[in-house]
């Protein structure tokens, strides 16, 4: 599976990435722009119980993370939005029977679609920057 990344603006493909990146961010600020992306099946038939955590915080963990999900891409949809939910730190998370992971649609992915689109969005709250969070994906082939 590879990670499909987006502009947050128009919904134009950035390309495959396998880092994610807020940029720079102001203390007691959200990110400038969350990021947008899809999860895409590629030596896999097909990917199916895709589900997300926020496994870390990173070094710092004065940061708060949100997401966002929906099948229809919108655009400019602002960090600090009311339309992201929060994510919950779940460090060290080995199963999809934690709490606080969330299922990302459609439930079954058949190689050559993609999940719904996903919004990620991070506030900064007593230092600038965000210092290597770690998100976990879990699915089944």
């Amino acid at each position: 599976m590879h990670i499909e990344i987006f502009s947050s603006q128009t919904g134009v493909s950035l390309g495959v990435t396998q880092q994610l990146d807020f940029k720079d961010i102001i203390q007691n600020q959200h990110c400038t722009n969350p990021i947008v992306l899809r999860f895409v099946p590629d030596q896999e038939a097909s990917v199916s119980n895709l589900k997300i955590y926020l496994e870390n915080k990173g070094v710092s963990k004065n940061s708060n993370f949100f997401f966002a999900t929906s099948s229809m891409f919108f655009p400019n949809i602002e960090s600090g939005s009311d339309v992201f939910a929060p994510f919950i730190e779940m460090p060290g998370v080995d199963s999809t029977i934690a709490p606080y992971g969330y299922t990302i649609d459609p439930v079954v992915i058949p190689n050559g679609s993609s999940s719904d689109y996903v919004w990620l969005d991070v506030q900064s709250l007593k230092q600038t920057g965000v210092n290597r969070p770690n998100f976990r994906l879990f699915f089944d082939t």
